[in-house]
């Protein structure tokens, strides 16, 4: 846990400076822009608040001004991509899943008749993290696995990376972590090649308790080779299964 903090920490502080310029810029373009790209603008701003900074009030007022505004003038993916960064902050900073899933419904409908395939790709994935989080599993698989269709069909590798993280989570929270491993390895290698700090430390932090769990069960399946060591011996049966469980804590 001490190990998985740090290189969140890590990771995320070479990152301060350069965020706090950003935020510090679009503030200043604000009174300038209109349109498309002021809703654009305002959804950045609580994107660096959710993601970076971790401030969910910030976020959740940039989103509610971004939705109001993207609402005037029926910007609906500027609308979609409002509700996302809510759905973000209150299911994963406020600890809320449920709604977290409803605001991503909200997003899928509003995106429906639109040729936005990455945004809906994120929305799906956002969906799913809701449903994870909740401990609905098996629910989640489907959104899941629209996500990465939809980022594929898009060719965005950052929605794509995304996905194979979601995925990846849903596999390690259901208990599955053989299958969690080869989607979060893909998920921090495209969040290297895009540079995407949160990409990539998001997928560390679950590889890392991944690595935990190995050894956990590494040091039982050993417990457990010692007591088929005396049976062995006692009897000489049993030798495949000694031999099987060995290979697997290897």
């Amino acid at each position: 846990m001490h190990i998985r903090l740090f290189i969140i920490l890590y990771l995320l502080a070479v990152k301060v400076d350069a965020q706090t310029h950003r935020i510090d810029s679009i503030k200043k373009l604000l009174p300038s822009l209109s349109g498309h790209v002021e809703v654009n603008s305002v959804n950045a701003l609580a994107t660096e608040y959710y993601f970076y900074w971790v401030h969910s009030d910030s976020a959740l007022k940039y989103t509610s001004l971004a939705y109001k505004q993207a609402s005037k003038i029926q910007y609906k993916t500027g609308k979609a991509e409002a509700l996302l960064i809510h759905a973000g902050v209150v299911g994963r900073l406020l600890g809320r899943p449920v709604e977290m899933e409803q605001y991503a419904r909200l997003a899928i409908e509003i995106l429906k008749d639109e040729n936005d395939l990455k945004t809906l790709s994120m929305a799906f994935y956002y969906q799913g993290v809701g449903l994870t989080i909740q401990g609905r599993y098996h629910e989640a698989e489907e959104p899941f696995e629209k996500a990465k269709q939809l980022a594929i069909a898009a060719k965005d590798k950052f929605s794509l990376g995304w996905a194979e993280e979601g995925i990846g989570f849903m596999y390690f929270k259901g208990g599955k972590y053989w299958k969690s491993f080869e989607h979060l390895i893909e998920a921090q290698q495209i969040g290297k090649e895009l540079n995407d700090s949160v990409l990539t430390t998001l997928s560390l932090a679950i590889l890392q308790e991944h690595s935990i769990w190995q050894v956990t069960l590494k040091k039982h399946l050993v417990i457990i080779i010692n007591h088929f060591n005396t049976l062995c011996h006692l009897s000489g049966y049993g030798h495949t299964t000694k031999t099987w469980l060995m290979l697997i804590c290897r």
